[in-house]
């Protein structure tokens, strides 16, 4: 009995010294036991005081007062010397128990673990220990102490801790319900904190679970496996427990804990900061930065879906619809993050970078539709990462600053241009034609955008091509205004033509390279292109002019009939700036071409009406006459050695010829007949213009013939034959006569 009695005030005497102030605490405190149990336990572990022994803790937590045991121990030592052995050691057993259990007394038949002694060494501590431990027992008919369950918590076997805690919980709702705690308030509601203590560990440890699942499963499937079982065995034991009308000094007990919403938002989560915690590269560091992080992205994807698939899974019932959950959060995320990322401001590469991946990676072989990942997910099935509404900023915005970047290059490439004109480059010739590196720059530059663009999808291809064309567009008269300030400020350089024929060249084969784009605005680029080769070609016909238009104003002089020094000038000018002329490929040769043709006959002709001479007598309109048949003869030639399709314009001068050389009226008639057929624009004042340069300067034969021009305008041979060129109508006539030749 000695020995019992001094166990029994050790443990007392102990747990003392850890619940109590180095200063006695009010009375009023302890008696209202405003501690729990799990709180005076975490007090202790700070103190350095001696840590509390379960023995301690269910005495303490039965009776719920030190006072009270203090007291039962004092009556102890007054009452030793005149009691029974046998009294004594009932007393002992009746006022200091063992743990707490769910009916409130200590279990029936079982005297070794009433005793004060045998609490802490036999077969009660020994089966708490291999609880704690893990052991494989049955279920116990009554459930371990709050201490006991929260080692079980710590140690990470909840499954075991939870078939303990819950019927602690249902023991304490039935004396809530049968008021069986009315007197002694403090206690109940210790008791009650505890519980949701170790609940809240409980879950907890749950949450801790879910979210480093793809971790845990590797090397400890079976706790993440218990995590559905913990979850379900707490929604039946509460969907079980009576309803308490007012349970707000229970703080939950008794009321589901909601754990398959946590673990819906702790999985959430825990993927949520998967996806932000993957390595991002510092811009300054690394301009690639976003490719990169996306690269890095996909492969945690990748790696994560994997082994969700292979084990995660597993641990799951299919009622949990594991997979889709995880793929459902992954998808969320990744859109939550890209749309973190773009609301950043761009550049062109990081902007390509993000559509590339929302496109085509995300659901492509290398992500979503990794043949790892397949049956379980259909790539065709995906939902789009990001909304069409962004899908469509996005776009506009890559546009927007490729058409920046566009503008900048486009001014460089100009730039280089005015270099190589100030520094008198010759233009290549390739297949015998002028050739400039612009229109291969600019070729290449579109086309290495629409490509990229094409890569990632249709839509942006389309809009790309679009942009590309635009900037085209506006470089295109700016470039040509550029050459023509540099051409005067270096007038008569020996370059011009060259340049001014390469160039015609790139804009026609720029043309050529667009035409198999498909863009709203491409027949206005088509318009544009051909504005800049006429006014190019324009150009180049200008400079033709200067430097035959002095010699054709020495045409039809009194000297021109003894001199053909002025035509053959002509003719020698065409021969060589026709070496230019033929460097130019077609169509646009042949147009030019053409157009030096009609220039040199509507200018010749010119030079007849302009009435600077009339040749009086047969003799001089003889001479006159065969003067131009041969001039005529010799541009027939010239122009048709260089390729010209407007043999329409060779009859004009030869006819003339004729008008000028015959006597006989009706073969005049005939002749002008023939004139008026093949040129039916030709007028009245042109045909006495020529009768004027005859002789024929007025009389009754001139009327005659003035007359039948005037009837041929009405007849069906003339009107229904008529051209749709225009010749004679282009061709002013004087209106004063100057000399006599």
């Amino acid at each position: 009995m000695g020995e019992l009695q001094e166990n029994t005030r050790y443990y007392l005497e102990e747990y003392l010294k850890i619940a109590m102030d180095k200063n006695e605490r009010k009375e009023e405190e302890v008696e209202g036991g405003k501690r729990s149990t799990l709180e005076r336990s975490a007090g202790n572990k700070g103190n350095g005081n001696m840590p509390l022994s379960p023995l301690a803790t269910g005495v303490f937590h039965k009776f719920g007062s030190i006072r009270r045991s203090i007291r039962n121990l004092q009556k102890g030592k007054q009452n030793t010397a005149a009691s029974s052995p046998k009294k004594n050691n009932e007393e002992q057993a009746t006022s200091l128990t063992g743990p707490f259990t769910p009916n409130g007394r200590n279990r029936k038949g079982e005297e070794k673990e009433n005793s004060i002694l045998e609490i802490g060494t036999t077969d009660d501590n020994e089966k708490a220990d291999n609880l704690a431990a893990g052991m494989n027992t049955e279920a116990v008919s009554s459930p371990l102490s709050v201490m006991q369950i929260n080692k079980l918590i710590q140690d990470n076997k909840l499954l075991e801790a939870l078939s303990n805690l819950i019927p602690l919980e249902k023991e304490l709702l039935q004396d809530r319900m049968s008021k069986k705690n009315e007197n002694n308030c403090s206690e109940f509601k210790n008791k009650a904190k505890d519980i949701k203590i170790l609940y809240d560990d409980l879950g907890n440890n749950l949450k801790s679970i879910v979210e480093n699942s793809l971790s845990i499963v590797e090397t400890n499937s079976e706790l993440l496996t218990c995590v559905a079982k913990i979850i379900e065995q707490e929604e039946i034991a509460h969907n079980d427990n009576p309803k308490v009308d007012d349970t707000s000094d229970l703080d939950l007990i008794g009321k589901p804990r909601n754990w398959r919403d946590l673990w819906k938002e702790t999985l959430q989560k825990s993927v949520q900061e998967r996806i932000t915690n993957v390595n991002i590269p510092a811009k300054e560091e690394n301009q690639a930065w976003l490719s990169i992080h996306l690269g890095y992205l996909r492969k945690a994807i990748v790696a994560d879906l994997i082994t969700v698939k292979t084990s995660v899974c597993k641990c799951y019932p299919k009622e949990y619809n594991i997979w889709d959950t995880y793929v459902e959060n992954y998808h969320k995320s990744v859109s939550t993050h890209l749309q973190n990322i773009i609301e950043k401001q761009l550049d062109y590469n990081e902007l390509h970078a993000v559509l590339e991946w929302v496109i085509n990676t995300y659901s492509g072989e290398k992500l979503m539709g990794h043949p790892d990942l397949k049956p379980e997910i259909n790539s065709g099935n995906i939902a789009p990462l990001l909304e069409p509404s962004t899908l469509e900023t996005l776009t506009g915005d890559y546009c927007t600053v490729l058409q920046k970047n566009m503008k900048v290059w486009i001014g460089n490439l100009l730039q280089f241009e005015k270099e190589r004109w100030d520094n008198m480059e010759e233009p290549e010739t390739i297949q015998d034609f002028y050739h400039l590196p612009l229109r291969i720059d600019l070729k290449t530059m579109i086309e290495e955008h629409i490509n990229v663009a094409g890569k990632v999808c249709k839509d942006l291809e389309a809009k790309v091509v679009c942009a590309c064309l635009e900037e085209l567009r506006e470089f295109i008269p700016g470039f040509h205004e550029a050459f023509m300030k540099w051409s005067t400020v270096n007038e008569g350089s020996p370059l011009f033509m060259p340049y001014l024929i390469a160039y015609i060249n790139s804009f026609l084969e720029l043309g050529l390279d667009t035409e198999k784009y498909d863009a709203k605005n491409k027949p206005l680029l088509e318009k544009d292109l051909d504005e800049v080769i006429d006014a190019f070609s324009d150009s180049l016909l200008q400079k033709y002019k200067q430097e035959t238009q002095v010699h054709f104003a020495k045409l039809m002089t009194k000297k021109w009939i003894s001199n053909s020094e002025a035509f053959h000038k002509i003719i020698n000018i065409t021969e060589d700036l026709s070496q230019h002329f033929k460097k130019m490929k077609q169509p646009n040769y042949k147009k030019f071409i053409d157009g030096v043709h009609y220039y040199v006959v509507k200018e010749y002709i010119t030079q007849i009406v302009k009435k600077s001479i009339t040749c009086e007598g047969t003799i001089k309109r003889k001479e006159a006459a065969k003067k131009i048949e041969e001039e005529s003869n010799c541009m027939k030639k010239t122009f048709e050695s260089l390729g010209i399709t407007s043999s329409w314009l060779f009859s004009a001068s030869f006819l003339i010829s004729e008008i000028v050389g015959l006597e006989n009226i009706e073969e005049i008639k005939s002749k002008l007949k023939a004139l008026c057929r093949e040129y039916p624009d030709i007028s009245e004042r042109h045909i006495s213009a020529v009768l004027y340069f005859r002789g024929m300067r007025s009389g009754r034969i001139k009327q005659e013939i003035l007359r039948y021009f005037t009837q041929l305008q009405t007849d069906p041979e003339i009107t229904d034959g008529r051209r749709s060129q225009a010749l004679f109508s282009e061709i002013k006539v004087s209106n004063t006569a100057r000399c006599l030749f």
